[in-house]
């Protein structure tokens, strides 16, 4: 592709090209053996960018082939899986700016297993449906799954559809024992916080209607996770002497609330997509332990007095009583 092409293609953003937009990347992170190497190839692209000199010139000048020029110049206006462009951070040795997604099953005996186990069930639904049922319907009876019983039904469905002994899972030394287990990991997961929020519902609609009328603190309490609708980005500094950006877009405000006062007794920020059991204990663990003053390091961030006395919270919920 000549430079003119490259420049009016339609999939690159021309704001893009602007390498002062591009994200900064932390020299002095980065290893002394690499360090040539990398502002090599930042000054091959830069100049590649300008467009005020000839490619041979700039490969003179670098000594980097104008083959690997443009591809360099390629990785650096790729995106992350946030959005963002790479920029120059895609020229850092042996940085990769892929995730890797398996292709195909192998066949015969194989040592790169990476990814076989999530691509076998996204091509063969039915195994992962046997493994989802099997799970399930033994979940409501007992809290441990027997990993042996499960293992066994998986290999049954992979026979069922035709694998033979030369193909994933049966040419591992498991037959991928150790990737069913870790899968079911998720399941669990997924379970725990379909579980509750079932509970929930539960708990407002049929329990609560023959409930006696909460009118006094303490009388009941209960537990409430609250999704937070914004975007916030943190940046850090990565080994590779990077700066990265991580987006969180959905973290969770886990509260235990007084059902008389409405009072909150104690909370947690989960900063996850999901919560977990863990989540949940540290959140009531914070409204059962006594609260103690953080440190605050951040300029002109202050604690808000407001005080509210158990006392004058009973005197208010005796109008409830009549």
């Amino acid at each position: 592709m000549s430079r003119n092409r490259f420049f009016e293609n339609d999939n690159i953003n021309p704001k893009h090209l602007d390498t002062s937009l591009w994200p900064n990347v932390l020299l002095d992170q980065i290893d002394d053996e690499f360090k040539p190497v990398f502002l090599k190839r930042k000054q091959a692209v830069e100049l590649y960018l300008k467009n005020d000199k000839m490619l041979k010139e700039i490969s003179a000048l670098t000594g980097i082939s104008r083959k690997h020029i443009r591809e360099y110049t390629k990785r650096c206006l790729q995106t992350d899986e946030y959005g963002e462009i790479w920029g120059f951070r895609a020229l850092i040795p042996y940085k990769h700016i892929k995730q890797y997604k398996r292709k195909n099953l192998s066949h015969g005996v194989s040592t790169n297993l990476v990814g076989a186990f999530e691509l076998l069930l996204e091509t063969y639904p039915s195994i992962e449906e046997t493994i989802r049922n099997y799970y399930l319907k033994n979940r409501k009876k007992t809290s441990k799954i027997n990993q042996k019983v499960l293992h066994k039904k998986f290999l049954n469905a992979c026979r069922e559809i035709g694998l033979t002994l030369n193909d994933y899972p049966f040419n591992t030394e498991t037959n991928a024992k150790k990737a069913l287990q870790r899968y079911t990991k998720k399941l669990e997961k997924l379970h725990f916080l379909n579980h509750e929020a079932q509970s929930k519902h539960d708990f407002f609609t049929k329990e609560n209607q023959n409930s006696p009328l909460i009118i006094r603190p303490y009388q009941r309490v209960q537990f409430d996770g609250h999704r937070i609708d914004t975007a916030i980005a943190v940046v850090f500094k990565t080994p590779e002497g990077d700066e990265v950006i991580e987006v969180m877009n959905r973290n969770w405000l886990l509260v235990i609330i007084d059902v008389a006062t409405r009072a909150i007794l104690g909370h947690h920020l989960c900063l996850n997509k999901e919560y977990s059991s863990s989540d949940v204990l540290r959140c009531i663990r914070n409204a059962v332990v006594p609260w103690k003053r953080k440190s605050l390091t951040i300029p002109g961030l202050v604690f808000f007095k407001w005080k509210l006395s158990l006392r004058f919270i009973e005197r208010s919920t005796m109008g409830f009583m009549g």
